[in-house]
C-alpha cells in the first residue's frame, strides 16, 4: 500500500463527528494524538474516550519509532477502537516507565471494544534488567472489566519479557 511513515514525534488532532461521537484517524500523528489524549499528556485532564468511537480510515505505518501505549498509569482507554479492516505496521514499544503494560494499548478498562484490526511487524520488549510483572502484547498490555476483541490479528511480530507476554 502507498503510505506515509510516522516520524515518531508529530501529533495532530483527527477529525471528530460530534453527532456520532466518532474520531476518524488517517495517519500516525493522529494515532499519537489518541495516545496523548487518553494518557493526559497534552491536556489538563485525560480523556478515556468512553462512549466514543475511533475509526481508522487508512492503514498506518509507525515506522518502528518508539510508541507510547494508549492508556498508561491511571489513564485507561474505555472507548471503541474500530480498525475498519486496516493494518498498523511497525509498532515498537521497548521502554515506558518500567512496569507499565505495553502494546498498542497499555491499559483498557470498563467496556472497551477493539475490532477489525491487523497489527503487522510489532516489537514489544523489555529491558534485560527488568524484574516482576511486565504485561506485553501486540494489542493490549492488560485490561479490567469486560473487554471485547473481535476480528483482530497480530502477525510477523516479536514479544520479549519475563512473564505475562502474549500476542493479543
Amino acid at each position: 500500500y502507498d503510505h506515509v511513515i510516522w516520524d515518531g514525534k508529530s501529533v495532530s488532532e483527527p477529525d471528530y463527528d460530534a453527532t456520532t461521537q466518532t474520531y476518524t484517524i488517517d495517519n500516525g500523528s493522529e494515532l499519537a494524538w489518541l495516545a496523548d489524549t487518553v494518557n493526559g499528556t497534552t491536556r489538563a485532564a485525560a480523556d478515556s474516550m468512553k462512549g466514543k468511537t475511533i475509526v481508522l480510515s487508512e492503514s498506518i505505518d509507525l515506522g518502528g519509532a518508539e510508541w507510547t501505549p494508549i492508556g498508561v498509569g491511571g489513564n485507561h482507554f474505555m472507548g471503541t477502537f474500530d480498525g475498519n479492516g486496516k493494518t498498523i505496521y511497525g509498532l515498537k514499544v521497548t521502554e515506558h516507565n518500567g512496569t507499565n503494560p505495553k502494546g498498542l494499548f497499555g491499559i483498557v478498562s470498563g467496556n472497551p471494544t477493539v475490532r477489525n484490526l491487523t497489527i503487522d511487524g510489532a516489537t514489544v520488549a523489555m529491558k534485560n534488567d527488568h524484574t516482576g510483572d511486565f504485561y506485553a502484547a501486540g494489542l493490549i498490555g492488560t485490561f479490567y472489566g469486560h473487554l471485547t476483541v473481535d476480528g483482530v490479528t497480530v502477525k510477523n511480530s516479536t514479544f520479549v519479557g519475563n512473564n505475562k507476554v502474549a500476542g493479543l
